[in-house]
Parts: C-alpha cells; structure tokens; sequence
C-alpha cells in the first residue's frame, strides 16, 4: 500500500537572521535540489540514489547519503564551530545506530586499527541500537570508547527537530561540547578530545563512520557549519526563525481549537496517501474531514480532481487514507496546498503530543516515503501542563474539582488515553486512583509551591485517605498485569 505525501521544491533561498549567520562557513539548504553550499562552496554530492524532495534530503536508509569534500571544509582547522541541522528522523530508524551528520575516518585495517570501526570523529546521531533509545552528539579521538558526548531525548518518529551541537577547542586536550534541541540546552560535556584530532578524511550526511551501521532513515531540512559557538540565544533564534527559505509539508496542529492542516509552501508534488498516528488517541474522527468524497473527484476535487480515495483506517489512533492504484482513475496522486482534515476539534486536547504522520509521493516516478513536519501551534506557543485537567493553562483549584470529581470512578472504556488524562488518569493506565492523586499532587506544588495542595484541600486530602489508601493497595495487587483495553474507533 502507497502511502500519499504532500511536498514541495523550493524556488528561492530566504536570508539568514543575523544571529545564524554569524561566522557561518558552510550552508546546505538543498533548496535547488543539489548538495550545493551557498557559502562556502564546498559542494557535495548525491550518492546511492539519495534524492532531494521539497527542498529537503530524503534519505531511504537503503545506503543513499550526500557526500561533502571534507578536506574543502577541513573541520579540523577550527578551534571552535557550531553544527546546525534540521533533521526529521523517520520512525524506522529507531533502536538503530545512525548518523544524521559525521566528520572523521573509518578505521585503517593495514594500520592495526579495526577497519568496521570509525575514528576521530565528530558524529550527529538521532537514533542509536541496542536498545539505546536515545539521540547523541559526540567528538572523539579515538573510537567509540574515547568519545566526549551529550545523550538526548528520542527523535525518531517526532517530526523534525532543530538540532545545534557547539565543540569548543580553544585550549589543548580542553574540549567543551554542548548539545541543544529545539534551542533548549540538553546538556554539555568536557573531554580532552580536541577539533584538531578529528580525521579529515570523510564527510557524510546520512552516513555513519563505522561501517556496519545502517544508513539514516529521514530528511535533513538544512544543514550549517559555523567557525564559531553560537550563544544560547542565538541558538534560539535559530530555532525559532527556522531553516532558510519556504516550509516543506508541514502538518500543523492548533492546541486551542484542535485544527489540524496539512499544507506546504513550496512548488507542489503529487503524493497518493498518508497515515496520521496518536498513541495516545488524540485524533477525532467525528471532526474529521477525509479527502475521500470531499477533496478527491468524488468530492470537490480540490486535492485530487481525478481519482477516487478511500479510507483505510478512521480512528482515534490512526487515520490513514490512499488513492487505490488500478482504481480507473489518473493514478497519479494529488497536489498538495493546504489541505484542512478540521477546522475544529480533529485534535483531541491533551498534554501529550504524540501525532506522528508518514506520506508518499511520486518522485521521478518513483513512490517515496516523505515525514512532514509536525507543528503545535497555540496556547502561547506551549504544551498543555499535565495536571491542567481544564486547560486553561494553570493548575489550580478548578483542575482539583475536576479530579476530585472522577478519582476512584470508573471511566468509560471507551475513552483513550488521550480523553481519559482530563479526568484525571494521568498515567495511562486506564483508572484515575491514588497513583494519579500523587501524580497531581506533585504537580500542583511544582506550579504553586510546595506545600500550595495541602493548603488548598485542608489537613485530610479529599478523595478520602481511606480511600486513596485502599486504591494504592489495589494498583500494587494489579502491578504488572495488563490494563484494561479501550477501543480505537
């Protein structure tokens, strides 16, 4: 089954803010299709059949990467740089060892080293194998054992993120290397590895050092390299402005009306289908708009005027549409604007944001998986609190009546997890009980102050102590058994 895909290719490059563009030496926004560098002119190459769709490097993880002249760069010369990409690591890729960006060698077998191995390298890692389910930056002089690294959150399957790694090698054998997601700082270590140590043999997007590891799987949106640290608040700016020139298929989401579009800036490809997720349930097919009878020839035909769509999946969970090939009609996918699924309500409100969506497209014929980017937009650019069970955006008494209200209830299993969280099953396992009580009240004293809950419900917490002790006891009996099972639709 084909899966539809909004896309676009970009026709013109934006200018840089000035907070990205200081000391900027190299920028690749594929913007013209190629591996071309805007600035430096250190061109790259596609290899393995890597393609760019929609302004973006589209990376199948079947050994397609973009080549770029390492020597031209020559990372090593620096004392300082600042590595930015925008990457968009499909779900695939999880629990797997890949490398979004990579600087170094591979091993040298006739020197003793081991020739699967990669050496004095500085890597960008999205996802990582062996059940290391976490993302990674690091800078060695050495193999893998020597490395000086940050570890961050997941990435895989949660649209694209805005990456920034800063190496500062101002002093011998004192490296300082920090990692930010999205703009926020996630960490920073120190090590002796220094910039000057990394190989210059090898350059890669898409591609790891060592040899045995997969390709990535996903997009790169852009990518820069710096001769210098950017500051934390130019590091948000970054963030904020995003990459240069126009948004790619991006799937935006309003927190406050839970409007869901799917629209894209650039010149237009045809896609034939596309799978939208919630594990936690937030979609809401009774506020949904298909494409099929209402976009495609058998509606207004605004998407697709020439062939007919169905439905394949309509849930809470998972709505999945496609234009079926050998239908009779022109097989030839639609062409993507904006295309709204609602206008209101197709986003169920929660805390949780866990939409993921996955497309294809005809690119040179041939069908190709594409990830828009996930955006949240609304209630003052946050997510909603866990605990704000009325999200209005505090925790306060209102919240506790809501609770209160529903503790030790039982909830329609009907719900999903997504429903259930405003009545108070803030954990997810299907009950709203003492353990979502702790949960809560934890939460209301990390936004009022400690001590704010007890103030607020007296001396003896309601629901009863009686109760939510006798509720604890049940949740440790039932520990480790399955909970109960909602339904998607």
């Amino acid at each position: 089954m084909a899966i539809r895909t909004f896309c676009l290719s970009l026709a013109a490059v934006a200018t840089l803010s000035n907070s990205a563009s200081a000391a900027l030496k190299h920028l690749y926004t594929f913007n013209d299709g190629t591996v071309t560098d805007s600035v430096g002119g250190a061109n790259g190459t596609l290899e393995a059949g890597a393609v760019v769709v929609a302004g973006q490097l589209t990376l199948s993880g079947s050994g397609q990467f973009a080549n770029l002249p390492a020597a031209t760069i020559g990372i090593n010369a620096y004392t300082k740089t600042t590595l930015e990409l925008w990457v968009n690591a499909a779900p695939a890729s999880n629990n797997q060892f890949t490398m979004a960006a990579a600087f170094g060698r591979h091993g040298n077998a006739g020197a003793g080293e081991d020739a699967n191995l990669g050496y004095d390298y500085i890597m960008v890692q999205p996802t990582r194998g062996g059940g290391e389910l976490f993302s990674r930056v690091a800078i060695t002089d050495g193999t893998y054992s020597e490395e000086t690294g940050v570890n961050g959150s997941i990435l895989a399957g949660t649209g694209q993120k805005y990456l920034a790694v800063t190496i500062d090698s101002a002093g011998v054998d004192n490296t300082t290397l920090s990692y930010y997601i999205n703009g926020a700082l996630i960490g920073t270590a120190n090590g002796t590895d220094d910039l000057a140590d990394v190989g210059n043999a090898v350059a890669y997007l898409g591609k790891s050092v060592y040899a045995n590891d997969p390709y990535f799987t996903g997009s790169i949106n852009e990518f820069r390299i710096h001769d210098t640290i950017l500051t934390p608040a130019q590091i948000a700016a970054s963030s904020t402005a995003g990459p240069a020139g126009l948004a790619g298929p991006t799937l935006t989401i309003n927190r406050d009306t839970g409007a869901v579009t799917l629209s894209n800036q650039q010149a237009a490809i045809q896609v034939f289908s596309y799978s939208i997720t919630s594990a936690s349930g937030g979609l809401n097919p009774a506020s949904w708009t298909t494409v099929a009878g209402h976009f495609d020839s058998a509606g207004n035909g605004s998407f697709d005027s020439n062939d007919v769509w169905s439905t394949t999946a309509l849930t809470k969970t998972a709505i999945t549409e496609e234009e079926p090939f050998g239908d009779g009609g022109a097989e030839d996918g639609g062409t993507l604007g904006t295309v709204t699924f609602s206008t209101n309500g197709g986003w169920i409100k929660s805390f949780r944001e866990d939409v993921a969506i996955t497309t294809q497209a005809l690119v040179n014929g041939v069908p190709t998986t594409l990830i828009p980017d996930i955006k949240y937009v609304g209630n003052g650019g946050q997510p909603f609190k866990r605990s704000d069970l009325n999200f209005d955006n505090v925790i306060n008494g209102n919240d506790w009546i809501v609770f209160r209200n529903n503790n030790l209830v039982s909830l329609d299993p009907n719900l999903s997890d997504a429903q259930t969280a405003a009545l108070g099953d803030l954990n997810g396992d299907g009950v709203s009980n003492f353990l979502d009580f702790r949960v809560f009240q934890a939460d209301f004293d990390a936004a009022n102050g400690v001590g704010a809950f007890t103030a607020l419900v007296g001396a003896v917490p309601e629901p009863s102590s009686v109760a939510l002790g006798l509720s604890a006891v049940s949740a440790l009996l039932l520990s480790g058994r399955a909970s109960r099972r909602r339904t998607t639709a």
